[in-house]
């Protein structure tokens, strides 16, 4: 099997098995996005996945503290512009980063 398929196929599974069966492939990416830029507002998440603001917001919202009135993963929080409140910044918390550190040694362990 090609060594880059592999490295993914490693980094899924610990996906699987560390945060739901059924994850979808967008909320990852919604996730990997963030870690991607530190810090960025629901409206230019939504713009860089090709996605509305209120879809972003959604698939943020599974990583957030909350989510669906349940507690959530805990690997995004959120911060509200001081100017204008209806601006809200997403950011990777401390186990949001060691869980996509998590992932990447997995996708290494297959080079």
């Amino acid at each position: 099997m090609n060594k880059n398929l592999t490295a993914i196929l490693l980094a899924m599974e610990t996906l699987r098995k560390e945060v739901d069966l059924e994850v979808q492939a967008q909320t990852l990416v919604c996730l990997l996005y963030v870690a991607q830029y530190g810090e960025i507002t629901i409206k230019e998440l939504g713009k860089r996945m090709g996605m509305s603001t209120a879809s972003a917001s959604r698939n943020a919202g599974y990583w957030g503290p909350w989510n669906k009135g349940k507690p959530g993963q805990g690997m995004i929080e959120y911060r509200e512009d001081h100017m204008d409140r209806r601006i809200k910044y997403v950011t990777l918390t401390s186990k949001g980063k060691r869980f996509l550190d998590k992932l990447a040694a997995a996708g290494k362990g297959a080079r």
